[in-house]
């Protein structure tokens, strides 16, 4: 019975000392595990990595099985040096290595993506609410102008030209990102040069070729590109609005042509 309870306690402080090696090595496999994860795109560089990576640990956790617990294990003095005690446990104890290893870097991979998707649902910024007013920075003086004063928008490099009535302001800011932020139920791009507010719109002439001639109620007349068509398709559909403003004035220049 006493010689029992030697063998399994003998076993019990054995298993202790090996997952005490693991303790040290989990931590750094961990590490290695999400920075190529993070860093490395292609899945056979990833692969190779973990499986170098196999031996290595291996290699390591032998090594320094047999440098802390040589004086308990020694089997009284049979195992006569650490080298020798290493190589032991390296034979009777890979498989289980392996295994523990492969769990190891796999639980890695799956909590790290798993935990990266999560991250990144939580991060995804909230949608910004239409703007209201655009600021306008001039000169040292801060300037807002209600959308709803606006009648179109053109496009001046990597300005906005802000048409309010007889009167332009400047806004620095591209017209793709002041389309993201306007209302689309309030203006349309009809061009990459420009952006009507929708009731100002007169009337939609079809030029052929998908191209139409945008009519405000002020007068002015902007080219809708075919490429932003959809934009005004309700307009185009009814063969264009009516045109309170009277005839088309053919002498004033389109602005957006060519």
């Amino acid at each position: 019975m006493v010689a029992i309870v030697r063998l399994y306690a003998g076993d019990l402080l054995d298993t202790l000392a090996i997952f005490s090696i693991w303790a040290l090595l989990t931590p750094p496999i961990i590490l290695i595990v999400r920075r190529c994860e993070a860093s490395l795109r292609l899945l056979a560089a990833r692969i190779g990595i973990y499986l170098l990576g196999l031996p290595l640990s291996a290699m390591l956790h032998v090594v320094l099985f047999a440098f802390l617990y040589w004086p308990i294990f020694n089997n009284g003095g049979r195992i006569r040096t650490r080298w020798e005690m290493a190589g032991r446990v390296f034979e009777h104890n890979f498989e289980q290595h392996t295994l523990l290893y492969l769990m190891l870097v796999g639980l890695a991979v799956i909590h790290g993506r798993w935990h990266g998707r999560w991250a990144g649902r939580r991060a995804l910024p909230e949608p910004m609410p239409p703007a209201a007013a655009l600021v306008i920075r001039s000169r040292g003086q801060v300037r807002q102008i209600p959308i709803a004063e606006i009648d179109w928008i053109g496009a001046a490099g990597d300005y906005a030209e802000l048409h309010v009535g007889s009167t332009m302001h400047l806004l620095e800011e591209s017209l793709t990102s002041l389309a993201a932020r306007l209302p689309a139920e309030a203006f349309a791009r009809i061009h990459r040069a420009s952006i009507v507010r929708r009731d100002r719109i007169a009337s939609v002439t079809s030029l052929g070729r998908g191209d139409a001639l945008v009519r405000l109620i002020d007068g002015t007349e902007l080219r809708l590109s075919r490429r932003y068509r959809a934009s005004l398709n309700g307009l185009l559909a009814r063969g264009g609005t009516a045109d309170p403003a009277g005839p088309v004035d053919r002498s004033r220049p389109t602005i957006g042509a060519g």
